[in-house]
């Protein structure tokens, strides 16, 4: 009797045994699936997005939109793993009582509450809108409505929570990157050799303000607001470890990082938008921020200096580059009128837009169904649709209203503050991205860039990881 019931506490327990096993295989294996397909994610969009054609040059940023949504598949179909995933392991835990065997620090579940808030509002925003049919998708060519907030968000949390860093899928990136710089380098190198000649069917047809295979001259240094100080901050961060006599292959890596960061750069002064120079100039005061700040070289009251400091260079380059003052209608190409016109606009609303928006990226039926009547509107965007505000901050004021704008500067500014060990290079490429858009847009190549980065530095193996090593 008594060795019956042994043999059946063992069979039992064996069997126990297999299915623990059995979970652990099927764990692992959606893991892995996760893994895979956010390392595509990020190879479709930091290689084949750069360089998708389409069928027509003209409209190459809508297909460009188009592309991305299709890849956004892949994120949506990992975002459903990974819920399934964290679903199974919340049961597992809660059968065997261990409530705290998953332990993620106060600071970073306070920014996963902030994503998640972020897109409570988004969606709040979508529902009050009366011009959901626009902002589900978003306007024409610029697709940044529901759908793709939510899953720049998405991509936030996952970056942060499920991918382990490759090194070789961010340098494949980076060189992606450098190789859509080169091509531009190249296309206006020939065009001083040979006028008029076009590298791609209808690019004539485009004008001077398309380079490329990226588009139009403020997307593509939209997209060097990440990608540059990315490379520069990389490069910096390897000559560190190389002089320092830490790692051999360093210098290897500080050659190529650099000589990315010089193609980007040249790519920047050849085309023909003025926003470069202040992308170049910002990660400069970047760089710069960092040397006096390492190691506590600068105290508190030196940061604060420096802070302004950074915000003067700002204002001054913007004079310097526009040859008008940041205040003036004709500011920035435009921008000064524009943003006159729709702080007024954004005024005369009731406290539901206000707090809520138009709906996102639905400013063009907004602007034009409520303020049609405005004389600049009338005057100069009428053959050409006024699409957005043209400064990132403003333009989410008006789309998703004062709770959606405060709630991506608290996200943002929480990050760099919490995550200042890893400005280089990511918190570089935040603060570029930040201060670059504003004077610019949300666009698909250069804003999920931004929210991926912003992942990135959430994510535990970046603080150990070769490529971005803290120390």
């Amino acid at each position: 009797m008594e060795k019956g019931k042994v043999q059946t506490e063992k069979v039992q327990k064996e069997k126990i045994k297999k299915e623990k096993a059995q979970k652990g295989k099927m764990e692992n294996g959606i893991s892995w699936l996760i893994q895979t397909g956010l390392s595509l994610y990020l190879i479709l969009l930091g290689v084949i997005l750069p360089f998708y054609y389409g069928d027509s040059y003209e409209n190459l940023g809508s297909l460009k939109t188009v592309f991305y949504l299709r890849a956004g598949g892949v994120l949506a179909a990992a975002a459903v793993l990974a819920v399934f995933l964290q679903a199974v392991k919340m049961k597992k835990h809660f059968l065997a009582r261990n409530f705290e065997s998953e332990k993620i620090g106060r600071e970073q579940k306070i920014w996963y509450l902030l994503l998640f808030v972020c897109g409570v509002s988004v969606f709040l925003s979508f529902c009050f809108s009366q011009y959901q049919e626009q902002a589900l998708f978003g306007a024409s060519g610029w697709c940044m409505g529901l759908v793709t907030q939510l899953l720049m968000l998405t991509a936030a949390w996952l970056y942060a929570a499920f991918w382990k860093p490759e090194e070789e899928i961010l340098w494949i990136i980076l060189a992606g990157a450098g190789a859509s710089s080169a091509l531009v380098c190249l296309e206006k190198l020939t065009a001083l050799l040979k006028p008029g000649f076009a590298l791609f069917p209808g690019q004539g047809s485009a004008g001077e303000s398309f380079v490329g295979m990226v588009g139009n001259t403020n997307w593509f240094c939209g997209y060097l607001s990440v990608f540059f100080p990315l490379a520069v901050g990389t490069a910096l961060l390897f000559w560190k470890k190389w002089t320092e006599g830490r790692d051999k292959k360093s210098a290897g890596k500080t050659v190529f990082a650099a000589v990315l960061a010089f193609i980007m750069a040249a790519a920047g002064f050849l085309q023909p938008s003025s926003g470069w120079y202040l992308v170049f100039i910002t990660t400069a005061a970047g760089v710069l921020f960092q040397v006096l700040t390492h190691k506590g070289r600068a105290g508190k009251r030196g940061k604060w200096i420096l802070g302004f400091s950074i915000t003067g260079i700002f204002l001054f380059s913007m004079q310097v580059i526009t040859g008008y003052s940041i205040f003036s209608d004709n500011f920035g190409n435009g921008r000064g009128g524009i943003w006159k016109m729709a702080a007024d606009c954004f005024l005369a609303e009731d406290w539901k837009h206000k707090l809520f928006g138009c709906g996102p990226d639905a400013f063009l039926s907004w602007i034009y169904g409520q303020h049609g009547e405005e004389k600049l509107l009338q005057e100069q965007y009428q053959q050409i649709f006024l699409a957005n505000a043209h400064q990132e901050l403003l333009n989410l004021l008006l789309t998703v209203g004062l709770l959606g704008c405060v709630l991506f500067v608290v996200l943002s500014v929480y990050t760099l503050v919490k995550k200042a060990d890893l400005f280089l290079p990511l918190g570089l490429a935040a603060f570029v991205y930040l201060i670059y858009h504003m004077v610019s847009f949300q666009q698909v190549l250069s804003t999920p860039f931004y929210f991926i980065v912003l992942g990135f530095m959430w994510n535990k193996g970046f603080e150990s990881s070769e490529i971005l090593l803290k120390k």
